[in-house]
């Protein structure tokens, strides 16, 4: 008997009819989404070991939730992936998801993939370093000082980015009260001119050590909760103020600063602010129209620069950061074209002092405990808070001494000699012990 033989024709058809759907149905997700662009930080700029948010713009067909995977390399040149919240992809137009990421080397391959309900819907490789041939510029080294400059969109007057980062990279300019040129600090500067390209993570800011905002306010509320958050983590936030103080008022910003705005003045003599640089240039002359500025309340906070009509400049700590407010705007061009204008910058971002104060606990640290210098440098940085003024040892041991004297000699002459009643030691002990213990609770709150 025969076996039956499938016509082959037959046979070859059937598969092409069964096959072709399920290849077709596996590759439509694919060919409806593109990754457009991919920018990491604010404007491409952000830090090796920080975090900061990678911005993925999408041109999708079809809608629905999805997710951004990101691959990159850690310090010792594995792979972690990162993973955003999931998000609505629109039918029409481009969409933008952001996911939270940390670059551990300077140069390296990045992979992005966006994920479906049905699996990867699109995937793009980035490299990232200094090569003509790279799609994504290096990320800066943590030792650069990282500033965000937050000003008003399409002004050609006031303190513009590139004349910061001019006057803060100056090797040349020194300060008039010392004897020899300032240390420099090595400053780049991110200009941010559209709002709508600001964090509302407070991830988005982690790689920036400073920002600046420049008469510009007009921030969401998340996005001032964002900046709040990383105040909050240790930030520095620098607040300049002039005429646009009435807008800020307005603002969520002036819900959350410490430091408070009571009104509006017009300053004719601007000396102060040059007695705070130690500059003997004058910012103003005698024919000088008065420049608009803002009465500030400390609040109890400390005060840099007083006027008689009031705080002209402000610093308070916030969290592990800092809040520091300038009653003056950068957008007056007698402050802008002043020769101490780099040293107010400085003294404004804290740069010169946080410098010092981490070399001498460096050097403090090296000569005393000996421990190796990645231990050094990573207990400085945790130790390091510029805001809180901290005792040192000396008083401490003053209050311990004082304290030995009245629990014996004193307390011996007071309850022997004086009341002539040796007993009342078990009244006198006790308090003794209590007002101490209260008065180092009291010391330390305030």
């Amino acid at each position: 008997m025969k076996t039956p033989v499938f016509p082959r024709p037959i046979f070859f058809l059937a598969v092409a009819l069964l096959g072709t759907p399920c290849v077709a149905w596996a590759a439509a997700p694919a060919e409806g989404t593109k990754i457009d662009r991919v920018t990491p930080g604010l404007g491409g700029v952000f830090k090796v070991g920080r975090w900061t948010t990678l911005a993925v713009r999408l041109q999708s067909s079809a809608a629905g939730p999805v997710h951004v995977e990101v691959d990159a390399p850690d310090p010792e040149g594995s792979v972690v992936t990162f993973q955003s919240v999931p998000a609505p992809l629109a039918s029409q137009g481009p969409s933008v998801v952001s996911v939270p990421f940390k670059m551990g080397r300077l140069g390296g391959t990045m992979t992005v993939r966006v994920v479906g309900q049905n699996g990867v819907l699109a995937n793009r490789q980035v490299r990232v370093g200094g090569e003509s041939e790279s799609d994504l510029a290096p990320p800066l080294r943590q030792s650069v000082y990282l500033l965000g400059h937050i000003r008003p969109a399409g002004t050609a007057s006031g303190l513009s980015t590139e004349r910061i980062t001019q006057l803060l990279s100056s090797e040349s300019a020194s300060s008039e009260g010392n004897a020899g040129p300032v240390a420099r600090t090595n400053v780049e500067v991110v200009d941010i001119e559209a709002a709508d390209s600001l964090p509302t993570n407070a991830e988005g800011y982690s790689a920036l050590d400073a920002v600046l905002l420049d008469g510009r306010f007009d921030l969401s509320q998340p996005q001032s909760q964002a900046l709040e958050g990383w105040v909050r983590a240790g930030g520095h936030l620098v607040v300049a103020l002039g005429k646009a103080a009435p807008d800020y008022v307005k603002t969520p910003l002036a819900a959350w600063i410490p430091i408070k705005v009571q009104g509006k003045t017009q300053l004719g003599d601007l000396s102060a602010i040059e007695s705070f640089c130690r500059q003997s240039t004058r910012i103003m002359s005698a024919s000088d129209e008065p420049v608009d500025a803002a009465r500030l309340n400390d609040g109890g906070n400390q005060s840099l620069i007083s006027t008689f009509e009031g705080s002209l400049l402000c610093r308070a700590p916030f969290g592990l950061g800092r809040v520091t407010v300038l009653g003056v705007g950068f957008d007056n061009p007698l402050l802008v074209r002043w020769t101490g204008m780099t040293e107010l910058l400085r003294r404004l971002l804290d740069l010169e002092e946080t410098h010092t104060k981490r070399t001498q606990s460096l050097t403090s640290r090296l000569t005393q405990t000996g421990i190796t210098e990645l231990a050094t440098q990573l207990d400085a940085t945790q130790d390091e808070f510029p805001s809180v003024a901290r005792v040192t040892t000396w008083p401490v041991m003053g209050l311990m001494v004082a304290l030995l004297l009245v629990i014996g000699p004193i307390d011996y002459l007071i309850v022997h000699k004086l009341f002539n009643r040796p007993e009342l030691t078990w009244i006198t002990f006790p308090l003794i012990i209590a007002a101490a213990a209260g008065s180092a609770v009291w010391w330390g709150s305030t």
